[in-house]
């Protein structure tokens, strides 16, 4: 009787044992992994020789045509800070060129200037704002009204999300929202990829519907 007894006992501990290890395992199932990691400064191409193509759509003047973006050369801005030369072109003339320069953690749009040399030129067309991470955002330029300076627009990470264009399938891109001045003022939509940049991009007028859309077709990156 007492070897049955003990049998029973030992028995006994061995299933409450059993049990807690059981409690223990379904109520920490999970073994959490590394933190996802948010783009930086780093991700963002800015070097001489890169370029993209995109397919642009501009329903307001009815346009439908591939625009070419390739950075051509780096001067130093009268900041002290390197920045490139951004060319965009529709295949007969450049439409657009821009300085763009990455200063600590922000992206900075400057307006081009030929022989640039003066802060009286020097002036910030827009921001993008590091780490990317949905919610993050900020004040994205000045606007000079009546010899006043305003600083109402403001951009936003709106959302993660999967991007379908020309030149493949970007899964992981961020949508970058700028909102501008007035009661029904126009926005801004741009979608980032780490390390590949702008792979979408809508500009909406709010004028029945007449927006330009940008689509990344091809693109090299150095």
């Amino acid at each position: 009787m007492i070897n049955i007894k003990f049998i029973l006992m030992l028995t006994s501990v061995m299933i409450a044992i059993g049990l807690s290890s059981c409690q223990e395992a379904s109520i920490n199932p999970y073994i959490p992994g590394p933190p996802e990691k948010h783009p930086t400064i780093a991700d963002f191409p800015n070097s001489v020789g890169s370029w993209w193509e995109y397919e642009v759509v501009d329903s307001l003047n009815s346009l439908h045509e591939n625009l070419r973006v390739d950075i051509v050369s780096e001067i130093q801005l009268p900041n002290g800070h390197k920045a490139a030369l951004w060319e965009y072109s529709d295949g007969r003339q450049i439409v657009l060129q821009e300085y763009v320069s990455l200063e600590d953690d922000t992206v900075k749009i400057y307006n081009y200037f030929d022989g640039i040399d003066s802060n009286e030129y020097f002036t910030i067309k827009n921001l993008i704002v590091f780490p990317i991470k949905v919610g993050n955002s900020w004040i994205a330029s000045t606007v000079e009204m009546n010899n006043e300076i305003f600083y109402g627009d403001s951009t936003w990470v709106s959302r993660k999300l999967n991007v379908s264009v020309p030149a493949g399938i970007f899964n992981g891109s961020y949508e970058i929202m700028t909102g501008y001045r007035g009661p029904i003022g126009p926005f801004e939509a741009i979608v980032f990829y780490p390390g590949v940049g702008l792979v979408r991009k809508e500009y909406n007028y709010f004028k029945g519907g007449n927006n330009i859309y940008y689509s990344l077709i091809n693109y090299h990156i150095e």
